[in-house]
């Protein structure tokens, strides 16, 4: 990354690719933005342009711990 990248990320889409996306991005930006259609923020049940959210997911154990490590630890700044 060049030195005239800037201090901020904007990441569109807060599906977990998103909210992944911007996991990475943290560790090289001071800021990072999510924008999205929907609210993301203090909302129950499911996302009004997110087709699939209604359907019950899976995700194995390794996976959840993998993502409970990557968003627990801090940013490497």
């Amino acid at each position: 990354m060049s030195e005239d990248a800037g201090t901020r990320a904007v990441v569109l889409g807060g599906s977990i690719a998103g909210l992944f996306a911007a996991r990475v991005l943290a560790d090289a930006y001071d800021q990072v933005l999510i924008v999205d259609r929907d609210k993301l923020v203090g909302v129950k049940g499911v996302r009004r342009f997110c087709p699939q959210s209604h359907q019950a997911n899976g995700l194995l154990a390794r996976g959840v711990q993998v993502m409970e490590e990557l968003f627990r630890a801090s940013p490497r700044r």
